[in-house]
């Protein structure tokens, strides 16, 4: 420019208002264009969305945004706050579909944002106080792609929800309740991995029972078709309004939790189904779960999970709600194990109500199985049974815990019950195989333990209760039940009942506490003993089966109960194994096929127990002191004694004292009558104090009549066992085995003592050891006793005699009609009516035996007098007893006339001097006939046999044969007839008549007749 124009432009001035105008606008337009800047870089833009969002009650903080006029507004790193930390949002962008002019202009619509990768986080309620005072008026649709949401309540440990990587489009909006936030329906996870922390959230939300899952296996699929959730509001208008639908589909999913709902729930569905609890739940495959929160509620239908360790084809079926305040209104379809009650009844259907921490069980018309441990049989195993139960803590963990309830309403007695709750009152129930009645059971209080280990159930399961029995009948057939009959039927003299009959209406009451089963009130009647009979009971059984149970038995006779109560015994030991000790009791043992009862003894304390022995099911009593120095009195002398001494049970008077002890004894049960016979022991010691009673046993009898004849005296008619003997005895496979009896005679002699040992059957079989003392001084020294072996039987005794003196008498005669030394021979008593013979075996008494003086004897005298008392006798001879009867009772005549005896005497070669009356009549008869000197030697017949038979009090006898050599060399007499017992002679001479005729021409035979006696004998000559 020219210095002229300048000098003409300093002449005109621009006017200061223009000028301020123009600087204004500048500035103003600079500010304008700047704005957009200015709000995203400084903290302007914060209160620029707030004011956009326009909700008192929300903070908006943000990283940057983009600011303009006219293009949309974008924001980084939003992170928005409020109701009390309740909701916040964190957004990496967010992106809305117009300018923060339009905005500002269009709030609180604001139109369609697009967000990045938010987190939104809601604690639910979003307010825990009253309705806000200002409520947010926003209103928008958002996009959101790659969120994370999380959903949390106060009440819950876990949270609703808490996803990521989604895409979803939110609503926020006015409605009828105030502002709701909506999401569009979404697929949320498709054939995802099921983690841990999935199944709590979702199966979880659904179904409290599959929390705290661990070991999962199976994927899931997770779609929503509605999420509305109310904002701020109230709780309760909250829990109202809040509505979320949705489906969750499992695939194949097995799982194994530890919830207590699902731990109960196979504690029940196992026990029903007779198997372990299992450690698995199998969800079942391709499950869709339908679901859907209304009124504050999860509800859902659809999920159905099985325990494949019970059943691989059960499944469980549950619908229903949970608050989310955690309450239950759920149901549970469990099949029924028997598919035709299954098919007639439908599922089982069991109402969970209460809460997840503690949730409630009622069931109608369900099964109700409860298993006792380590025992096949269930404690409770019942169909058709309402209940309600509920899962509870306790000193001792979780317990699900039923409420009172009634089991059994007259239910008739079956098997199944009489094996079950049954058997811990009457243990014999569950054994028998036909039972009659009915039972009513009454549960006041019932709690299982679901988390106990398997041996800490039984001190854990408790139960208490009333059981009332009507009239039920059953059969005996369990150890405890078998020896308390055993007992109580020898005790009132009856055969072992086989039913037990328990008393009419009884009503037991029952707790089960600390593995224990106790009871009181039961009655139990034994209709085949007695029919007024009752046997009461109380105390407890373990599930170990151990006993400790005490049981009232009435006594038999009524005084005796009237002054001592009836017999107390305390059971302990174990079902199998029971042991019973009884206080002042009765113990009576009766034997087959015997009236009297082997062992009948009062007033004793009893100690014993059940046992296998020797594959018998035995009662074993313990080593006891039975009698002490007790009377020996009738009932005594036909059981035990009469096993050690046969002759007791013959005499009702015996005079003495008895003490006995048992080391053992053994008492089958349950075994027919000759298992049992045989099986029967019982070892220990018996000792008889001064004991007397009279002969009148057939053993006793032959044993006295032996003596009294070796002692040249009558049969005494009083036995005395020796003072304080002591047997020791064993009863073993039927037999009475004892040592040490002795016992003596004193009408024989005072110090007279024979000892016994050996053996008596029960069916009274012998197998005895006698010990005689010998007579003379002499041979007792040098010999020691006589022995003498007995068997057969009590009434028909059998003797074996070794080296032994036989002598027999008869009455009213001095001599006896036997007196033999060093003889082995055998007798036997055998019945004639009533009265007992005694018989001996045919016995070769001589056999060539040297003939000297000493034989010399009565029994010579009576078989052949005619040579007998010669003082000059040379030969020897044999002597055969083929028969010898004595009769042991009876009148001296009647013993005179029944004495029988029959043999053989064989003469070798014998030569005698004429020095008998006898022989000097008959001497002097044939010198006479002959006319000659007498002859003073005779010569007996070679070889001669003579037969002899006793009988009608005469000794009959024929054979005898002898010569007179001085007479005639050919002179040979034969003699016939009988000896009297009182010596007088019945005798027949028969001579050859061809000796006769050479000297007088006679023909024929001569024969004379010998009568008088033997001191002074007749001889006269018979005509024909």
């Amino acid at each position: 420019m020219s210095d002229q124009k300048k000098i003409a432009n300093r002449g005109k001035r621009i006017p200061k208002k223009r000028v301020w105008l123009l600087s204004s606008a500048s500035l103003l337009g600079l500010l304008v264009i700047s704005t957009p800047t200015i709000i995203a870089r400084t903290g302007i833009r914060d209160q620029l969305i707030n004011a956009i969002i326009a909700a008192s009650h929300l903070s908006a903080s943000t990283e940057g945004a983009s600011v303009g006029w006219l293009s949309p507004l974008s924001v980084d790193g939003l992170r928005i706050n409020g109701m009390q930390n309740r909701f916040q949002v964190e957004v990496d962008r967010v992106t809305a579909d117009r300018s923060w002019p339009r905005l500002l202009t269009s709030s609180p619509n604001l139109g369609k944002i697009t967000v990045e990768k938010p987190h939104v986080k809601l604690m639910l309620p979003l307010t825990n106080e009253a309705a806000l005072t200002t409520t947010l008026a926003t209103n928008f649709t958002a996009a959101i792609h790659n969120a994370a949401l999380s959903v949390e309540h106060d009440r819950l440990d876990e949270p609703l929800i808490d996803v990521n990587g989604i895409d979803l489009t939110v609503h926020l909006q006015e409605s009828d309740q105030g502002m709701l936030l909506s999401v569009d329906s979404l697929d949320i996870y498709q054939h995802e991995e099921l983690t841990p922390k999935y199944c709590s959230q979702l199966l979880g939300m659904i179904n409290p029972s599959l929390q705290d899952a661990a070991n999962i296996d199976g994927e899931f699929s997770l779609s929503l078709a509605k999420f509305d959730v109310p904002i701020g509001v109230t709780e309760e208008q909250f829990l109202q309004h809040l509505q979320l639908q949705g489906e969750l589909a499992l695939h194949q999913v097995a799982i194994e939790t530890e919830s207590e709902l699902l731990q109960a729930l196979s504690k029940l569905v196992a026990d029903a189904h007779d198997k372990p609890v299992p450690a698995q739940t199998r969800v079942v495959k391709d499950a869709l779960i339908q679901f859907e929160v209304r009124e504050g509620r999860l509800h859902h239908e659809g999920l159905r999970f099985g325990f494949p360790d019970i059943d691989p084809e059960l499944e469980i079926q549950t619908y229903g709600s949970v608050g989310l305040d955690q309450t239950l209104d759920a149901y549970i379809e469990i099949p029924r194990f028997d598919q035709q009650k299954h098919d007639e009844l439908g599922p089982i259907v069991c109402h969970v109500t209460g809460s997840v921490s503690n949730p409630r069980l009622s069931a109608k018309n369900a099964t109700l199985v409860v298993h006792s441990p380590n025992r096949d049989a269930p404690l409770i195993d019942v169909e058709g049974i309402d209940f309600t139960a509920q899962i509870e803590n306790s000193e001792n963990g979780r317990m699900i815990s039923f409420e009172p309830m009634s089991v059994l309403d007259h239910a008739k007695l079956d098997r199944q019950l009489a094996s079950s709750l049954l058997q811990w009152l009457e243990p014999g129930m569950q054994y028998s195989p036909r039972m009659e009645g009915e039972v009513t059971l009454w549960v006041e209080h019932l709690r299982i333990p679901i988390e106990a280990a398997e041996e800490d159930l039984p001190d854990l399961l408790e139960m208490n209760g009333k059981l009332v029995i009507h009239e039920a009948t059953s059969f005996a057939e369990t150890p405890i039940r078998q020896a308390i009959l055993q007992l109580v039927s020898d005790l009132y003299d009856k055969q072992p009942s086989d039913s037990v009959r328990i008393a009419l209406d009884d009503e037991v009451e029952f707790q089960l506490k600390e593995g224990r089963f106790h009871f009181d009130g039961l009655r139990v009647g034994l209709p085949d003993i007695s029919p007024q009979l009752e046997i009461t009971s109380h105390g407890s059984i373990g599930f170990d089966e151990t006993l400790d149970i005490f049981v009232s038995v009435p006594r038999l006779d009524d005084d005796k109960q009237k002054q001592h109560g009836p017999v107390q015994c305390h059971l302990t030991g174990t079902v199998s194994a029971p042991e019973l000790a009884a206080k002042n009791a009765s113990l009576v043992i009766h034997l087959p096929n015997r009236a009297e009862p082997l062992v009948d003894i009062d007033g004793i304390d009893l100690t014993m127990h059940v046992e296998e022995w020797k594959g018998n099911r035995v009662i074993s009593v313990n080593p006891t002191q039975l009698m002490r120095r007790q009377k020996i009195d009738r009932q005594l002398a036909t059981g035990l004694l009469q096993l050690v001494d046969p002759e007791l049970q013959y005499f009702p008077e015996i005079v003495g004292e008895v003490s006995l002890s048992v080391d053992s004894l053994r008492i089958p049960v349950g075994a027919q009558d000759k298992q049992w016979v045989n099986a029967l022991e019982a070892h220990g010691k018996l000792e008889i104090h001064q004991a007397t009673s009279l002969v009148k046993s057939p053993l006793r009898m032959a044993i006295t009549k032996l003596l009294a004849d070796l002692y040249s005296i009558h049969p005494g008619e009083s036995i005395r066992m020796i003072h304080d003997a002591e047997i020791e005895f064993g009863l073993q496979e039927s037999r009475f085995q004892f040592s040490g009896l002795r016992f003596g005679f004193p009408d024989i002699d005072e110090a007279l003592q024979i000892q016994v040992e050996g053996s008596i059957g029960l069916d009274q079989t012998l197998d005895l050891q006698l010990q005689l003392p010998r007579l003379d001084g002499a041979k007792r020294a040098g010999k020691g006793v006589v022995h003498c072996r007995i068997t057969g039987t009590v009434s028909h005794p059998q003797f074996a005699v070794t080296d032994a003196s036989l002598i027999v008498r008869l009455p009213e005669h001095q001599q006896p009609l036997l007196d033999i030394d060093t003889l082995d021979f055998d007798m036997e008593i055998q019945f004639e009516g009533d009265t007992p013979v005694l018989q001996l075996a045919p016995t070769r008494i001589f056999d060539h035996q040297r003939l000297t003086t000493q034989r010399s004897e009565e029994w010579l005298r009576l078989i052949a007098p005619a040579i007998a008392d010669v003082t000059a006798m040379e030969g020897d001879l044999s002597l055969t007893i083929n028969s010898l009867r004595i009769p042991l009772s009876g009148s001296q005549q009647q013993l005179l006339r029944s004495t029988e005896l029959s043999g053989d005497l064989q003469l070798h070669e014998v030569t005698t001097k004429v020095e008998t009356p006898l022989l000097s009549a008959m001497v002097k008869v044939l010198a006479d006939q002959y006319g000659k000197e007498a002859s003073e030697t005779i010569r007996i017949a070679k070889d001669a046999k003579i037969s002899f038979e006793l009988r009608d009090g005469r000794l009959f006898q024929k054979g005898l044969r002898f010569g007179f050599p001085d007479l005639s060399p050919d002179l040979v007499l034969q003699t016939n007839g009988s000896v009297g017992l009182d010596r007088t002679l019945d005798l027949t001479l028969q001579v050859p008549a061809a000796l006769a005729a050479e000297l007088g021409g006679e023909q024929g035979t001569v024969r004379f007749q010998v009568t008088g006696t033997i001191d002074d004998p007749q001889v006269v000559e018979l005509e024909d």
